[in-house]
């Protein structure tokens, strides 16, 4: 007897939908330019001393631990 509905055979596995891809595209690009800024020291100086004020006359060497600005 035959079946009534038959199952088709799948051979390969059902593809990645294209939001997955579009995010892990978008991902990968911004970890790779996460890390280039880091790596190449194009994001700037960074400590304390970036956020205060710039006539405090308080150097980095000066300023306590935990003083920043919240």
């Amino acid at each position: 007897m035959a079946d009534l509905f038959p199952v088709p055979e799948r051979r390969t596995p059902p593809r990645m939908p294209r939001w997955v891809k579009a995010a892990g595209i978008v991902i990968g690009i911004l970890v790779l330019g996460f890390t280039i800024t880091l790596l190449t020291g194009l994001g700037g100086e960074h400590g304390p001393g970036r956020h205060m004020p710039a006539g405090s006359g308080v150097t980095d060497q000066q300023a306590p631990a935990g003083s920043g600005n919240k």
